[in-house]
């Protein structure tokens, strides 16, 4: 965890939260600290209310009881806090947009929604592209990038906003080992001055990166990664469960 906002006040908040859409309850009596600094991930089976508990971060839902806060303030007030990856982007890959054009999308909101961007965001988003190691891309179509690299193009995205948290649902999703290992350390180097909460399925792998892992199936439990045991797991998902490690590598050094 970065030192640069461990004396500040909670990145995130939440106290007695209870949430349901019209049927059975999907989170009941939540209560989570996440730390300035910190780097989260929020694990738990299919349904169990991880991309629910996010959107209720985010303010996009609203508690039936309880109260979430970020950086002391009610989400929808901290917007302009908050850097957001969504699982699913809902970007047509066939559009012919630029890398470039694609980050400075983050910048649309209230202050600005349309017209041309000027020089000052063009930087900006110039910058968090070279963060992101796609600076040298920014020309050219979305369209010509891999998986991985459209990833990082929606990072760059959510950095341009210049967030104090960023949220990821999902952001590994259908990218193979080495791209995902090279995700994840990109994700390090942006902890080293953001708070960082990722929803993951692969628990295995995201152990190695994060202070804490978050487990949501209904209710909430935290533990720090050290007390991830096959016993945990089988409480989290319902059943046996076999953890898989990425961090060696198979005979003629591809990844395992």
């Amino acid at each position: 965890m970065t030192r640069l906002e461990e004396n500040s006040e909670p990145a995130i908040e939440i106290r007695r939260l209870s949430f349901r859409y019209q049927g059975p309850t999907i989170l009941q009596n939540v209560s989570l600290t996440i730390r300035s600094g910190e780097m989260v991930a929020i694990v738990g089976p299919n349904g169990g209310g991880k991309t629910t508990l996010l959107k209720l971060i985010l303010g996009l839902l609203r508690a039936e009881h309880g109260e979430v806060q970020v950086f002391g303030r009610p989400p929808r007030r901290s917007w302009a806090q908050i850097g957001y990856m969504p699982q699913h982007s809902h970007l047509d890959p066939d559009f012919p947009v630029t890398v470039l054009d694609t980050v400075l999308m983050g910048r649309l909101g209230p202050t600005h929604r349309f017209g041309p961007m000027g020089r000052k965001e063009r930087e900006l988003a110039m910058e968090k592209l070279e963060q992101v190691g796609l600076v040298d891309k920014a020309h050219q179509p979305l369209n010509a990038l891999s998986g991985g690299q459209r990833q990082r193009v929606l990072i760059a995205r959510a950095l341009v906003t210049e967030p104090r948290l960023l949220l990821l649902d999902e952001p590994t999703a259908n990218l193979d080992l080495r791209v995902e290992n090279e995700f994840h350390q990109l994700l390090r180097k942006i902890n080293r001055t953001l708070t960082v909460a990722l929803v993951s399925h692969d628990l295995g792998f995201v152990s190695p990166l994060v202070d804490r892992v978050v487990c949501v199936n209904r209710e909430v439990r935290v533990h720090p990664t050290s007390e991830i045991t096959g016993e945990v797991i089988s409480k989290i998902y319902g059943g046996d469960m076999c953890m898989v490690r990425h961090d060696h590598d198979c005979a003629g050094g591809a990844p395992c």
